[in-house]
């Protein structure tokens, strides 16, 4: 339709202009990175919204670990495969609209299926961890260990930087030497998890 010029009669067309705007901050995901199946078979994920974004598209690794459920574009429900053996899962989201679209950092969840946790065996898990601090190398040392450990090193946020399988030898004492040299120096924390316990110790590095 082109419509005519007040006063003066002229016809003139009509442009339409869509507008689209750049996308606002994305932060970080923020939920559980610590999941125990066997106690919490379904777990909640979040990211702030997004200024200006149009869709919400969301990632989780290994697909066969887990199911996401969208409960708001920005807040979903995995439920988790009981079945699936013990890892680590990657969870990320893509948001974006017609102008670019954006990737949220990857949030990394340890996840295991631990039943009937035994004090027993927390107790006598006797870990240790020196030197504490230390200036990048250090040892760890399990003794009473019943089976093989899986050690994951994570930074003051939560995210894993490193992952180890220790090994368990039959002598009922498990040694490991781990080199980090070429991490900043800060808060780490260091998660042992076997098929009885998870118990999480803390290291400095300086």
């Amino acid at each position: 339709v082109s419509p005519i010029a007040p006063c003066s009669g002229d016809v003139f067309d009509v442009m339409t202009l869509y507008i689209e705007y750049l996308l606002g901050g994305l932060d970080t995901i923020q939920g559980p990175i610590d999941v125990n199946t066997a106690i919490t078979p379904t777990t909640d994920y979040f990211i702030n919204i997004v200024d200006n974004a149009t869709y919400y598209n969301w990632f989780l690794i290994p697909e066969e670990i887990g199911e996401i459920t969208i409960q708001e574009e920005n807040l979903i429900t995995v439920t988790w495969n009981i079945d699936f053996p013990d890892t680590i899962a990657s969870l990320w989201v893509e948001i974006g609209n017609n102008c670019e679209e954006k990737t949220s950092d990857t949030l990394n969840i340890s996840v295991y299926h631990i039943t009937g946790v035994n004090d027993n065996y927390v107790a006598a898990a006797d870990i240790s961890v020196f030197p504490n601090p230390t200036a990048g190398v250090f040892n760890i040392k399990i003794n009473n260990a019943k089976d093989e450990v899986n050690l994951i090193i994570m930074n003051e946020t939560g995210k894993v930087l490193k992952t180890e399988k220790i090994i368990n030898d039959g002598s009922g004492t498990i040694s490991k030497n781990i080199n980090m040299l070429t991490y900043p120096n800060g808060i780490y924390y260091l998660k042992f998890v076997s098929k009885h316990y998870s118990i999480v110790k803390k290291l400095v590095i300086q």
